[in-house]
């Protein structure tokens, strides 16, 4: 008889081969860079069990498929078919940031009125992914500056609106808000560790 760790482990990997079979044959017109997405998703994953010390399946489970419907055609409705109800619950809290402008246009206002009304898991989630997309931009220099400081901005207001949810993310979110803004002082391109599988 197999072991509930065992039971978890299959459910990780399971919805890692998910996300990247439906990243590899099913990514929108709209998004064919589809190693950034599924690296987004694994990259969130994985700073939540090394930064976050979350180490609950459920979570890194929804962390890993969370924006499969955004970046491909994968219905909500084909996920259900394959995860559990508690994977799906933190799911269908994102389904609303659907409905928001792309990067370049989006006002974190829309964001600052949904984040609070995300459970405990969703916030989870939510800080880790814009950690991972906050480094992603500090190491492309082809990314124009002024959506850079945007997301800083973003991530300032992150911090707030979701403090005490998780004071790892938060420490690391400030460090990485607190290292931009000695190199823009200093005017040299800033410098960020990876947000990468090592």
């Amino acid at each position: 008889m197999e072991s509930e760790g065992s039971d978890n482990i299959k459910m990780i990997i399971k919805a890692t081969e998910f996300t990247a079979r439906k990243h590899r044959f099913n990514c929108k017109d709209d998004n064919k860079a589809e190693g950034m997405c599924i690296y987004q998703q694994v990259g969130t994953a994985w700073i939540l069990v090394n930064e976050g010390h979350i180490n609950n399946p459920t979570i890194l489970t929804a962390a890993l498929l969370h924006d499969l419907t955004k970046n491909t055609t994968t219905t909500l409705k084909e996920i259900k078919d394959d995860f559990d109800k508690d994977v799906i619950s933190i799911l269908e809290e994102f389904e609303v940031f659907k409905n928001l402008p792309s990067d370049g246009k989006r006002n974190f206002g829309d964001e600052s009125i949904l984040i609070p009304k995300l459970s405990y898991e969703s916030k989870l989630i939510y800080m880790a992914e814009l950690l991972c997309y906050i480094r992603q931009l500090n190491n492309d220099r082809t990314i124009p500056l002024q959506l850079v400081q945007a997301y800083y901005q973003r991530a300032k207001k992150c911090i707030n609106i979701t403090k005490g949810t998780n004071k790892y993310l938060e420490i690391a979110l400030d460090n990485v808000i607190r290292t931009r803004r000695r190199s823009t002082i200093t005017n040299n391109v800033p410098f960020a560790d990876k947000c990468r599988i090592s």
